[in-house]
């Protein structure tokens, strides 16, 4: 795959077979790349060295939870996939649906490749009825969302 010109107008390309990068994008230099083109590659190649992250469950249920009540916690597991890399910051939005009517984002973690870790979303529930709190991991290593249903009732 050729990524873009050096200075020299040669081709950049890219080629996954290094087994030291483990099946990663890794730079192949030519005779006349130039410093703007390698620069373009290297930039990819971190992007493809981290490992990715997931956040589960995609679809969970929560416990009945009491109309008009707060503080409750949905946990969700992040994780990074197996790979090359190195340490990455995660950081953490939420959103909330339906009867489900705020929520708080976990703190930033910092995960290395085939590590995981249980953070817990705090939220509020309003009526009676189903909602789902919503939880996005966001780093260099890409995002992923996980959500939960959450039942609400009356006592």
């Amino acid at each position: 795959m050729v990524l873009g010109r050096g200075d020299g107008g040669t081709p950049c390309a890219l080629k996954a077979s290094d087994p030291y990068w483990s099946g990663n994008v890794s730079i192949r230099k030519r005779l006349g790349t130039g410093l703007v083109g390698a620069l373009a590659i290297l930039a990819a190649d971190v992007a493809l060295a981290l490992a990715q992250i997931t956040v589960t469950p995609d679809g969970g249920l929560e416990p009945n939870r009491t109309i008009h009540t707060t503080g409750h916690a949905a946990t969700f597991l992040v994780s990074r996939s197996s790979g090359s890399g190195f340490g990455a910051s995660i950081s953490f939005t939420c959103s909330v649906a339906s009867v489900v009517i705020a929520c708080t984002a976990p703190g930033n973690i910092s995960l290395s490749p085939g590590q995981s870790q249980n953070v817990n979303v705090l939220y509020d529930v309003g009526n009676e009825g189903t909602g789902t709190v919503t939880l996005r991991a966001n780093s260099l290593a890409g995002q992923d969302d996980g959500f939960t249903n959450v039942p609400v009732v009356v006592p």
